[in-house]
């Protein structure tokens, strides 16, 4: 574990980021904030910025951009519940 604290966010006034490491070359990285005073926020995902609840389960996955990928991952996640 390693902490970093810059100044350098000029779009939050706190970003707390996660990186998960798999091997050496695969990583993933989460960023989160506090929107007002009691409202978490995850804003980013690896270099994708969204606003999200961070709520209930989520999957994250790499993948090629190919069709029927994510919808063949969405059939058998459905299945399995």
């Amino acid at each position: 574990m390693t902490e970093v604290k810059t100044s350098d966010t000029p779009d939050f006034a706190s970003l707390v980021s996660v990186r998960l490491r798999c091997g050496k070359e695969l990583s993933t990285e989460v960023a989160g904030t506090i929107v007002g005073k009691r409202e978490p926020r995850v804003v980013r995902v690896d270099k994708f910025e969204l606003e999200a609840l961070p709520e209930g389960a989520v999957l994250v996955m790499h993948n090629d951009d190919k069709p029927g990928v994510i919808g063949n991952v969405g059939a058998r996640s459905g299945r399995r519940r």
